[in-house]
């Protein structure tokens, strides 16, 4: 799950908003990329300096799932977390300075969000001083210089934002308010060292040494490596690639390969008009495999993570309303990086406990957007699974919040869930 790295390139190269660095050929400067999905819609920050730039976050939401669960539990999600509850999702603040090419940022998070983005971290519960408990509140921290070599070049150490998949860590960055499967079973966060090279200013490689996949610490013996692309030949048009490769758990003989790739079209833009001002189309898709397990190649022929993720958007009145319609797929047979819904427990399939996993969803999200600070949304959206995946009519806890161990209580969890959302989001 890409973290708003295209709205901290724009923090650090662009002359809108922060000063500082050299203004020859601006990375992506030459063009208007705020309709992206997954980058900040603001072309300018209120909370800026000579040499910073502040930013301040909210996000709140109240959700109603039709399974209607007891404790108001709603599984299986990394954007929800609850049903029927007015929640405080996201609030983040912090700064980015880039004094005499010296880069700096740190973003405080908290919120209702973070428990579940946490939750998923494959280092919970393994050894001492893991950081988690620690760093959870920590969105973004990184120290870095640029150098001013080709259209810039940049290298930064600390928590970092994920490269992969297209959605922002952000909701209010998105398209739509429910992620998709295919950023939800992708990392928010990586710790390591990134280089940022720029040839010119419409091409971005990157190339990252990380502890693991979504982890602060590390428990295995070698680092992940990512190495990304992103290419703007035009503004009407974006292509990225991801490629990740990394060891997992205690074990040297387990590998994890992830890939993915999108392209974003904007094919209508009259910015002025009353009626249509702006379209635009976007597909993600994903491919990984996990080498080296024997108990899962026991149980499954071919462990391997396959999704997509489309979403076409329509903006009116000058690009004050949106909707949004979009659709996904995954399957992850060995659930190598598919979440259990409820806590020590994942409902086996006909084959066994760890055979095949699917999941699909719509959703249709209708956004207000009175000025580039403020954001209201309403969404519906549908989700399935192959197995049951989702939080049912008497919870996936009991009453005193123990996570449901088969043989004492079992999480009732359904193949589909029916939900509606309305959301708020403010940012300056």
């Amino acid at each position: 799950m890409r973290m708003s790295t295209k709205y901290i390139f724009t923090l650090l190269f662009s002359g809108q908003l922060v000063n500082g660095f050299s203004q020859a050929k601006e990375p992506f400067a030459y063009g208007d990329f705020t309709w992206l999905n997954g980058v900040s819609r603001q072309k300018e920050s209120l909370l800026k300096g000579k040499n910073f730039t502040g930013l301040a976050y909210f996000d709140t939401y109240l959700n109603y799932s039709f399974n209607k669960p007891s404790d108001h539990v709603v599984a299986s999600s990394t954007a929800v977390g609850r049903h029927n509850e007015i929640v405080a999702n996201h609030l983040s603040f912090g700064l980015s300075s880039n004094y005499k090419n010296i880069i700096a940022r740190f973003y405080y998070q908290t919120g209702q969000m973070l428990t579940q983005i946490n939750e998923t971290s494959p280092i919970t519960g393994q050894g001492r001083n893991t950081l988690i408990g620690q760093m959870k509140n920590i969105r973004e921290a990184v120290a870095g210089y640029h150098f001013d070599k080709w259209n810039g070049i940049n290298v930064e150490m600390g928590i970092l934002p994920s490269p992969l998949g297209q959605e922002s860590f952000l909701t209010g960055e998105n398209w739509y308010y429910q992620h998709a499967f295919v950023a939800d079973f992708t990392p928010y966060y990586f710790s390591g060292i990134r280089c940022q090279l720029y040839p010119t200013d419409k091409f971005e490689i990157d190339y990252q040494i990380t502890n693991g996949w979504q982890t602060y610490s590390k428990f295995h013996a070698g680092y992940g490596q990512i190495i990304s692309f992103n290419y703007r030949p035009k503004e009407w048009l974006t292509l990225d690639a991801d490629f990740y490769l990394g060891q997992h758990e205690a074990s040297r003989k387990i590998w994890r390969f992830h890939h993915d790739h999108s392209v974003q079209v904007r094919y209508f833009n009259r910015p002025n008009s009353s009626r249509v001002s702006k379209a635009a189309f976007t597909m993600n898709n994903h491919y990984g495999r996990e080498e080296g397990r024997s108990t899962i190649k026991e149980l499954t022929t071919n462990p391997f993570f396959f999704g997509f993720n489309a979403a076409n958007r329509v903006w009116f009145n000058k690009n004050k309303i949106a909707a949004t319609v979009r659709g996904g797929y995954m399957t992850n047979p060995g659930r190598y990086t598919t979440p259990a819904p409820a806590t020590l427990y994942f409902p086996a399939s006909k084959g066994g406990i760890w055979d095949l996993f699917s999941a699909w969803d719509a959703a249709v999200c209708v956004d207000w957007m009175p000025n580039d600070f403020i954001t209201f949304r309403a969404e519906w959206c549908s989700r399935f699974a192959s197995v049951p995946f989702y939080s049912g009519r008497q919870g996936t806890t009991v009453p005193d919040g123990w996570a449901g161990v088969p043989g004492s209580f079992v999480p009732d969890l359904k193949k589909e869930e029916h939900r509606i959302l309305i959301a708020a989001n403010f940012r300056l």
